[in-house]
């Protein structure tokens, strides 16, 4: 699942850490033969050690081994801060790149993605399921396989040195680990699970609220999203609460069986050992059961948190390995595909990916190069549907878009860059009145001549001139300082800022009060001729000047004419009518 490079350095930090195990079990071993010079107990393996180091004194060999231990021990000490220097490095590089990975994976991929998962599911994934992968899934599982390499040596060690003691030993530590692991494995995966889909909620309480913040306070409703917070907040936290437990429970448990398991051995050594060697091998016992006491109580308790982990690892996984086998690539600026002739629709539907029924049927259309064509009908006939098919956002299931006879699907990059949209909701950056027209969240350099031109365009001009700092005046997160049809002027500049060759128009005057909307309606219809428009509206009285309107009902283009034709032909379109000038 995860590239070369992090299996690599995963793969590097493992051996560094069974290198810092085995150097820890040496410097453990050392105990044995020190304390049997202390105890004045000889044997093989001491005998042996005076024989290398030429037969020193007593005292000197004493020296010698408790420098050896000590060494060990430093040296342990040392490795272990250098490799967790480099491991904590290496995963908090690792972290970033997959995070931008998946950014731009969620960024590139399909638009009808994003309508049927949500921006909380998706912010989730690139921080929290990120976060959760490397710091409770791949760094414990370092730990796991340190701490385990660490306990085995250890273990070997004490059976040739004591058998008995240590399978004694190893009976009671191994049942209880595995009753223990056998009590906590379902519990902890269930809780992960819990905590998940807690925190997901909350997150989404939390987007809702502050997007929300007018009409919440409006309606005094801030306790409803509050308790609903609250609440989602609690149910993970209770869920947390069991999975703290049980990491912690091990600990006191290991202790339990620790001394327990020292006074089983130490009834047993003394019953079949003398009490000098007894002595040599409690000591070791000792010092070993320091070291394995805590590694074995990590390596329960990295076992929980890897599972706890498992959630967020199953939650981007699938999307890890899609973008593994088809990495985005980055957008390489085109050149925009002409539209000199027409654009053409030709038998166009659509259904969205969990519908079994078109939202569009067999929608054909022809818009001449800088003509305008107006989209109309009721609400759900399809409009913001097929500006979406239009703009390279949707894919049709059947028929084809084409400018100047050319594909618009097959070359989206293309076509997209000589398109520019003014959404009915405007979207604003948490920037500069300039940064929203350029559209630069890291603010760009603008071209100064055309940047004034949009702004007198969009009739942005006495806006400009009021606010303290002009054009590099804040405008708030989501253009909160500026009033709804400010916001709507500020897409229209920003959409003339491009200078667009099909500009479309979706409700972008509905917030604009009669006099500016009938300014912003001149600039657009000075558009003609060098720029195709789509306009959808629903006050009629908006699109009575364009070349063309196609009306639509139930999914389908159920007339095309000019306004004076439909009106005159189409029963549907002359009730709209009527209904306008009530």
């Amino acid at each position: 699942m995860f590239d070369r490079l992090t299996t690599r350095r995963f793969s590097l930090a493992l051996a560094g850490s069974i290198v810092i195990s085995l150097v820890e079990v040496l410097a453990t071993l050392m105990v044995i033969p020190l304390m049997q010079l202390i105890t004045q107990t000889e044997s093989g393996v001491l005998d042996k050690i005076r024989h290398v180091l030429g037969d020193p004194a007593d005292d000197t060999l004493a020296i010698v081994l408790a420098a050896a231990v000590g060494i060990g021990f430093i040296g342990r000490s040392v490795l272990s801060l250098a490799i967790r220097w480099w491991t904590i490095g290496f995963v908090s590089r690792r972290m970033v790149d997959l995070s931008a990975e998946l950014m731009r994976y969620y960024l590139h991929a399909p638009y009808s993605m994003h309508v049927q998962r949500g921006s909380a599911d998706l912010l989730r994934r690139v921080n929290d399921s990120v976060n959760n992968v490397f710091g409770m899934v791949l760094v414990p599982a370092v730990g796991v396989v340190t701490d385990a390499v660490t306990v085995a040596g250890m273990t070997v060690a004490l059976l040739v040195a004591a058998p008995l003691p240590t399978l004694v030993a190893v009976l009671i530590f191994g049942l209880g680990g595995y009753l223990l692991q056998r009590y906590s494995k379902r519990r902890v995966m269930h809780a992960s699970w819990a905590i998940t889909d807690a925190n997901l909620i909350s997150m989404r309480y939390a987007l809702q609220s502050f997007g929300g913040i007018k009409e919440i306070k409006l309606r005094n409703e801030q306790e409803i999203f509050v308790d609903g917070f609250a609440d989602a907040k609690m149910a993970s936290a209770m869920q947390g609460r069991i999975i703290t437990f049980l990491s912690d429970f091990p600990k006191y448990a290991t202790e339990t069986l620790f001394v327990i398991g020292i006074g089983a051995m130490t009834s047993v050594l003394f019953a079949q050992q003398s009490s000098g060697h007894a002595l040599a091998v409690l000591a070791l016992f000792a010092v070993a059961g320091f070291r394995v006491m805590p590694g074995s109580v990590r390596i329960v308790a990295s076992l929980n948190t890897i599972r706890s982990g498992g959630p967020a690892l199953d939650l981007i996984e699938d999307d890890i390995r899609a973008m593994r086998a088809t990495p985005p690539a980055r957008v390489v600026a085109r050149d925009p595909m002409p539209l000199r002739k027409e654009l053409r629709l030709e038998s166009v539907s659509f259904r969205y990916d969990d519908s079994t029924t078109d939202v569009l049927t067999e929608c054909s259309l022809n818009v001449p190069a800088g003509s305008s064509l107006a989209l109309v009908g009721g609400s759900g006939a399809g409009k913001s549907t097929l500006v979406d098919l239009i703009l390279g956002l949707q894919t049709p299931a059947s028929g084809a878009i084409t400018a100047d006879g050319e594909d618009t699907v097959a070359g989206r990059t293309g076509w997209q860059a000589g398109l520019a949209v003014v959404p009915q909701d405007v979207f604003l950056l948490d920037g500069s009145l300039r940064d929203n027209i350029t559209f630069s969240p890291d603010g760009q350099a603008s071209d100064d001549k055309l940047m004034e031109e949009v702004v007198a365009s969009a009739q942005l001009a006495d806006l400009v001139a009021e606010l303290p700092e002009g054009l590099e005046t804040h405008v708030g997160e989501r253009g909160t300082r500026l009033s709804g049809g400010q916001r709507q002027r500020v897409g229209i500049a920003r959409a003339l800022y491009r200078d667009p060759q099909l500009l479309v128009l979706d409700e972008a005057t509905s917030a604009l009060d009669n006099a500016t909307e009938h300014r912003i309606s001149d600039t657009v219809r000075g558009l003609h001729g060098d720029t195709t428009l789509v306009i959808v509206a629903h006050r009629l009285s908006t699109v009575r000047h364009c070349d063309q309107i196609a009306l639509l009902s139930s999914g389908r283009v159920a007339a095309t004419g000019t306004f004076d034709e439909l009106r005159a032909t189409n029963q549907e379109f002359a009730r709209l009518v009527e209904l306008g000038t009530l």
